[in-house]
Order: structure tokens, then sequence, then C-alpha cells
């Protein structure tokens, strides 16, 4: 039989760590052959590389992908397959992805990352009408901007719908061939609000319509797509996730540093204790990072400016 005790157990303490919990640097050093390293999460969290063109090239802390107009179902093509679960193990509520990527072809709907599943499953890409997926596109179609889409799965009461952060207006944002840009997307539960940023600036948000809890997280791919369209034809340098929402100031802050510096520094304490108008952060000097954060907040709210 069983009989309660009256000894006092020690108490348990759950360490939870919120930061930066998976990097892809595409460094050659953080390469072992078709594995590509996560240098913070481990290797239980490597991507996959599956060079099928056998045209990609490590050069300069990029991977140069191969492709040239091949689509992601034809099975001929070049992409990163990151583990399954990366986006949903964890429980994630929040998160922020930062990427450094260099376009080089003019294609429509070529992907920098897409995570979910499609229509048939693990490993295939015909068409994803009836699952859910977070992507990011170099563009749609026409000379349009990057894209932060996310489509909710079919249920009893109703169907997949989809919907996306597109920057406004798009011509101001479209990303320029062969130059390497700065692509954040933030994901936030709390304020049930998606957010793009192009070179550390807000472009774009829309409010969310499902929890990241409903993806199917078994297709994981960078320059992969659930649907048949093109592969990626560009450049990666860097891929980040945060399981944190990184703020406007700190975006604005890894554009000015580059892809080699993951640090949240603050801004050290203004000596003279006067600060100026449009100072927002604090600092004593009126910069990109002031102007960054200006924007997003004239873009969530009217409060006055301090």
């Amino acid at each position: 039989y069983c009989k309660a005790g009256d000894a006092v157990s020690a108490n348990a303490f759950l360490d939870v760590t919120h930061g930066l919990v998976h990097r892809y640097t595409f460094n050659v050093e953080d390469v072992d052959l078709i594995f590509i390293k996560d240098v913070v999460g481990g290797e239980d969290w490597d991507g996959m590389l599956y060079a099928n063109t056998g045209r990609h090239k490590f050069e300069d802390g990029k991977l140069v992908f191969g492709n040239n107009g091949e689509t992601s179902n034809s099975g001929k093509g070049d992409y990163v397959d990151l583990p399954n679960g990366i986006m949903t193990s964890t429980f994630m509520t929040q998160f922020t992805i930062e990427t450094w990527v260099t376009p080089m072809g003019a294609q429509a709907w070529q992907r920098i990352f897409d995570f979910g599943t499609s229509d048939q499953g693990e490993d295939h890409s015909p068409s994803a009408n009836n699952t859910a997926y977070i992507f990011l596109s170099t563009k749609t179609s026409g000379n349009t901007a990057a894209r932060f889409a996310y489509k909710k799965p079919i249920t009893p009461d109703s169907g997949a719908i989809e919907r996306s952060v597109n920057p406004t207006p798009s011509s101001n944002y479209i990303l320029p061939l062969n130059q390497e840009a700065y692509l954040t997307v933030v994901w936030d539960e709390v304020s049930n609000l998606a957010k793009l940023y192009y070179n550390g600036v807000i472009v774009g948000r829309n409010t969310l319509h499902m929890k990241l809890s409903q993806l199917t997280d078994n297709n994981n791919w960078i320059a992969r797509s659930q649907w048949n369209d093109p592969l990626l034809v560009g450049a990666i340098n860097e891929f980040r996730i945060w399981d944190t929402v990184l703020n406007a100031a700190e975006i604005a802050r890894h554009y000015q540093v580059g892809p080699n510096d993951t640090s949240l520094s603050e801004p050290g304490a203004c000596i003279t204790g006067v600060r100026s108008m449009g100072d927002l952060n604090g600092d004593c000097v009126v910069d990109f990072i002031d102007y960054a954060m200006m924007i997003e907040q004239w873009m969530m709210d009217t409060t006055p400016l301090q």
C-alpha cells in the first residue's frame, strides 16, 4: 500500500533561456561536408545541404546556391534542410528570424525559407493548399518586394487561410539583384503581430490568425518551397532563429554591425544627462537606430515621440 510521507523534497528549478537558439553562419569552418553546423543549438540541429546541381560553392562566408530556375519539386536543385520540429519542439510563441541574402535571379516566388509541410508531406513540394506554413520570399510577381506569409491548416470549421506581411509601397523595397539585403521577420503571439524588416527598418506588419503550434514542421527549408516554386537563385550569408522578439533598436543595430556580430549591446548612458530631440534610445546620438525606432513607433501607433 502507499503511505503519504512528511518529507519535504528539494525545490526543482527549470532553467529557461531566451535568446539566440539557432545560428547557421555558412562559414567554411562551420560546414562539415554536407552538414551546415548550428553553432548555437548544437549538432542535433545541424542542417543538411542538398547540392543537386553540382554548382554550389562556399565563398566569403556565404553559401551560393547553384540553382538556375529549378523548381522545388524537381529534385534537381540546391537547398538546405533543417531538422524537423525546429519551430515547434520548444513550444515557441515568439520568434525572430534574421538572414542576410543576396538575390541573383528575377524569378517570382523564390523562397528564402519555408517552414511547415506540403500536401504530400515530408520531402515533397507539389502544393500546400491544405497545410500550414510560414515562408519568406524574395518577391511575389512582377516588380515587387519580399513577402512574409503564414497560413493556418484546414480545419472542420474553416479552410486553410493565408495572410502576409507586404512592404508598403512595394516599389520602395524591391530587393536589388546581386546586392546583399538584411531581412528580419518577427512573430509575436503576445501582441498578435507579425512584422517584416528590410535593412534594419520595419516595412510592414499584419495581425496573426494562427499559432505557431499549428505547424507540422517536417519540411524546414532554406531556399526551397512547399509549393513547386523556384528554388532560391542567390546566396545566404547568415541565418538565425531567436525564441524571442528583437526590438527595433536591436534589429537596426544588427543591420549596422553586420552578420558576424550577434550581440544585443545596450547603448551607453548619456554622459551629459541631456537628451537631444529624436534621441529615442538615450545614447546622446541621433542616428540610424533612432530613425528605425521612430519609423516603428509611427507604424505601430500614434504616440507622440519623446
